[in-house]
């Protein structure tokens, strides 16, 4: 519910912003000759304002450097559009249905109030729409119309209750003239349109999605991306549905997830890195299922689905069954150059494992051919999101027996069995602990 507050509050203070700037346009009597213009321009700029406030703070919800740009572009183009649009509807409908004298009545009626729901709840439904755009997908350009319109209704039905009660502030009569002083009025008309706008597209656009991802493990933890796409690509690079850039080692290309009807289907592409699902690794497309743990190098990603999807998918897939780990040779990823890192591995035979019971790398299995160094900035067993683990803490090296573990000189120590060793040697059963890592000695 943070976000949904946010992105209100954030729209609301972009409206008042936009007041700001255009209440100098505004001319100090009525009527006047230029009170046309210098409500086009409120319009412009308020709608501009709120759609690339709302864009941005979906490209930032998205992450990387180029969402929030494109996103807020986006909003600010089509915010202004469809602003003058939704003002044009707006008022095309208060001149049909009533008196085109009906805002410049002193008080308020419930006449007064229809009247400006219906000229602002357009505007609310075209400015919506724009700020559904930025989400890049169909699904939010029509909660975001579906919200907009709530939102601009909401701000026109609560605008002239709000200034019935500022009545006697904003407007005077002098002479046989009007002094203009409406700008609180405007102010407020302002931040109901972002406030109302933000808060209910937020509100439809999350009660709206079927499926989405949640990072609970990494840099940024807590972000979420919808589900949206045929066919959505996880991996480090700008263009991905979700980027993730909190782990070096993840490819530009990492996984995808396509929707086949009411089902998630999870596949790696083929990278060096290799996709974990609940602590196997996937070596042939895997339907997922609510609270199904993604792992990808050292992040960690939540499948999340809304009941009807669930029970959806449940009634579609009568024959799937638990993901088994099976013998893979990991290929190479064409879009990112080799690495030295080690990936986790699929279990396989005459070998030695570490498999991660806790910490950070819980679930991954790395398979042991040679020397390997561990530690936050090694070429072996990267743990980056462990404070306690030194950049180069230990290494393991195979033996006939099992392994040979050396610290490096780390800060906090190596562990086997849980005593603090410099040297040791242990066999298929035995644990490591580095930092708030346990890896347990296995044969594969």
């Amino acid at each position: 519910m943070g976000r949904i507050f946010g992105k209100a509050v954030l729209c609301g203070l972009a409206g008042v912003l936009a007041w700001v700037f255009t209440e100098g346009f505004f001319p100090k009597t009525v009527p006047h000759p230029d009170w046309q213009r210098a409500e086009m321009i409120y319009i412009l700029l308020v709608s501009g304002f709120v759609g690339v406030t709302a864009g941005i703070f979906h490209g930032l919800q998205k992450g990387g450097r180029l969402a929030p740009v494109v996103s807020g572009v986006l909003g600010l183009v089509l915010g202004m559009v469809g602003g003058m649009l939704g003002s044009a509807v707006g008022g095309a409908l208060v001149q049909k249905f009533f008196d085109p004298n009906i805002f410049n009545l002193v008080g308020m009626s419930v006449s007064q109030v229809a009247a400006r729901t219906l000229a602002i709840a357009p505007l609310g439904l075209f400015l919506g729409a724009a700020i559904g755009a930025t989400l890049m997908s169909r699904r939010g350009v029509v909660s975001g119309m579906v919200g907009g319109l709530c939102g601009g209704a909401l701000a026109g039905a609560l605008f002239d209750v709000v200034g019935a009660v500022l009545g006697p502030v904003m407007l005077v009569s002098q002479g046989g003239g009007a002094s203009e002083v409406g700008g609180p009025s405007r102010a407020m008309l302002a931040l109901f349109i972002g406030l109302f706008i933000g808060l209910m597209t937020a509100i439809f656009e999350r009660a709206s999605r079927q499926a989405w991802l949640r990072l609970v493990l990494g840099r940024n933890e807590g972000r979420e991306w919808p589900i949206d796409a045929a066919q959505t690509l996880i991996g480090r690079d700008e263009r991905a549905h979700v980027p993730l850039f909190g782990d070096p080692q993840i490819p530009a290309l990492a996984a995808v997830i396509t929707k086949q009807g009411h089902e998630y289907v999870l596949s790696d592409p083929g990278s060096a890195l290799g996709v974990g699902l609940n602590g196997y690794q996937v070596t042939q497309p895997a339907i997922l299922r609510q609270n199904d743990m993604i792992q990808l190098g050292q992040l960690q990603i939540q499948f999340l689905m809304k009941g009807s999807a669930q029970r959806q998918a449940a009634e579609g897939r009568p024959q799937a069954q638990p993901i088994t780990p099976v013998n893979q040779t990991v290929q190479q990823d064409p879009l990112t150059p080799s690495m030295p890192t080690q990936a986790m591995q699929s279990p396989s035979t005459g070998g030695i494992a570490l498999k991660a019971t806790a910490g950070p790398c819980i679930g991954h299995s790395f398979l042991i051919t040679g020397p390997t160094e561990i530690g936050r900035e090694v070429h072996g067993i990267t743990i980056g999101e462990d404070p306690n683990v030194s950049r180069r803490h230990a290494s393991v090296t195979p033996t006939p027996a099992g392994l040979t573990v050396s610290d490096l000189g780390s800060t906090n120590g190596t562990f086997v069995n849980g005593v603090k060793v410099q040297n040791a040697e242990v066999r298929p059963g035995d644990t490591i602990k580095i930092g708030t890592t346990v890896f347990q000695v296995t044969s594969t």
